[in-house]
């Protein structure tokens, strides 16, 4: 068996990596490149689809063209397309302001995708078709640690390039295709590309049909998921970068955040391929514990947007109460729970830049009063209220510990809150999804229970077999409907149990009947 250099291997592994940078680099860049740009949130989502799309299109027909024409050709000519798409991207981006900007950047992004989709399939048929035995089996491996650290470092890279100028993302792509192509080129022989002993592209084709109707059963729920699962991932991730964008950390940083999630997926691919490996028993359970995974992490991606605005709002609250009461306030006082003015008249002020103040003990201002104000301050007879673009946050005195406090009282314990603030919001936020929990797990509980009037003749269908088929029937149709309500029109809550009651029941109707013993 005759030992093949290393930097063979590095180049072969260099192409799946192509394929991730050219996606997830640009994750972190959107925000920027849609300001820059003067795009719609669609049009810069466009930008991640262009290239997307044509990949995922053409990575079959990668492998049928390598068969036909060679490997090396293939490669080559693929890289090249990335380079052309690439080239035209950054031309595009020096031309901002100009009309066709955005279709040139769209034709560069659709070009890079099809290259990379091209360009996937074969590191694995060059593995194949160089390496033997163990040496094969050890690339392969390496294969994958290559492709699971350019998931990891995509966004990270993208980052950095974010704090100096996102145009140098389609040069960093240019120069990572052409370094691939040259190496390809020069160190991989045509000879080693061919297969020695191969099988017509029929009988191939034969066997991956005949495989896949003997068990399409566990293979499409497989592919199902797995297309499901990195439509949400990404989406999630598309998302979570304008979400970065808003706060004031770093452009690494925001990189480093959004490579997380990725790094959870190599690490979880990984360990689960390494301990399903011959236990095809345990293939049902990984999926379907996949999915609660996914139907979990949606159900937080939901909710996190009203934890950030909970905690964004107290934060700035917080912080301006803090300065505004070091101001020339009129003197005030808390007596057993209740706020005094000296003044009858109600306190209000807008000439503070940061918001409107208010002490208005007697609650003449209802929070439909106070919502119609951009951001601001009140302090009523036994709450202080902080609006933010609309929204309003209310924390009692009581919980601060207060009863009876004057003006200088009141801003040493809102200085002393400012300390403790990120551990109460961590423990509030905490009960709060446990509440949602909680609520979702009694929401499934009656839905269960109602569908024991639909089981039928079907003795053996529990109540615990009913709890498991209602939690599977409801991920679906509440992740579909909840994104036409974020995206298109309102969707009443009677949509959400209907649907899943329609689930529940077809899903027990599709489980046979006891048949009748002669």
């Amino acid at each position: 068996m005759t030992l093949r250099p290393t930097y063979i291997l590095f180049f072969i592994g260099l192409l799946p990596v192509i394929m991730v940078i050219g996606n997830s680099m640009f994750i972190p860049l959107l925000p920027q490149m849609q300001l820059d740009l003067r795009l719609s949130t669609v049009e810069s989502g466009w930008l991640l689809t262009s290239f997307s799309i044509p990949a995922a299109l053409f990575v079959p027909l990668g492998g049928v063209l390598s068969d036909r024409y060679g490997r090396k050709k293939v490669a080559l000519l693929a890289l090249l397309v990335i380079i052309v798409g690439c080239l035209m991207s950054a031309l595009a981006s020096l031309r901002v302001g100009s009309a066709s900007v955005f279709q040139l950047m769209m034709a560069g992004r659709v070009f890079q995708g099809i290259g990379a989709g091209l360009v996937t399939p074969l590191a694995m048929v060059f593995i194949s078709d160089i390496y033997e035995g163990e040496q094969r089996n050890r690339a392969l491996g390496s294969i994958e640690v290559f492709n699971g650290m350019g998931k990891v470092v995509s966004p990270i890279i993208g980052g950095i390039i974010l704090s100096y100028s996102w145009s140098l993302s389609f040069v960093v792509l240019l120069a990572l295709s052409l370094f691939a192509f040259v190496g390809i080129l020069l160190f991989i022989n045509t000879e080693t590309t061919l297969k020695k002993t191969g099988e017509g592209n029929n009988e191939k084709r034969g066997k991956v049909k005949m495989v896949f109707v003997s068990h399409w059963r566990w293979l499409l729920p497989v592919f199902s998921s797995g297309a499901v699962g990195m439509f949400l991932l990404f989406g999630y991730l598309f998302y979570f970068s304008y979400l970065l964008e808003a706060t004031t950390l770093s452009s690494f940083w925001n990189g480093i955040f959004l490579a997380v999630p990725l790094f959870m997926l190599t690490v979880f691919s990984y360990s689960t391929a390494r301990k399903l490996k011959g236990q095809q028993d345990s293939y049902r359970k990984s999926i379907i514990l996949g999915l609660l995974l996914m139907t979990l992490g949606s159900a937080m991606m939901v909710s996190i947007p009203y934890f950030i605005s909970l905690n964004a709002t107290a934060y700035t609250g917080v912080d301006r109460l803090n300065n505004l009461l070091i101001s020339d306030l009129p003197s005030f006082q808390l007596v057993n729970g209740s706020l005094y003015l000296d003044s009858e008249e109600t306190f209000f002020t807008e000439e503070i830049s940061e918001g409107f103040v208010l002490i208005d003990p007697n609650n003449k201002y209802s929070e439909d009063d106070l919502i119609q104000f951009n951001e601001g301050i009140a302090l009523q007879q036994q709450n202080i209220l902080f609006i933010k673009n609309g929204n309003i946050q209310t924390i009692s005195y009581s919980l601060l510990g207060l009863n009876e406090f004057t003006n200088a009282e009141l801003t040493k314990r809102i200085q002393d809150l400012h300390g403790f603030l990120p551990i109460l919001l961590l423990i509030v936020t905490f009960l709060l999804f446990v509440g949602l929990s909680g609520a979702a797990y009694l929401g499934i509980s009656i839905f269960a229970f109602i569908a024991t009037l639909f089981k039928g003749d079907r003795a053996s269908l529990q109540y615990r077999h009913l709890w498991t088929i209602t939690a599977h029937a409801m991920t679906l149709p509440v992740i579909a409907l909840y994104w036409l309500d974020t995206l298109l029109f309102s969707i009443p809550f009677s949509a959400f149990i209907l649907s899943t009651m329609i689930f529940v029941i077809v899903a027990i109707r599709t489980i046979p009947k006891r048949k009748a013993s002669a």
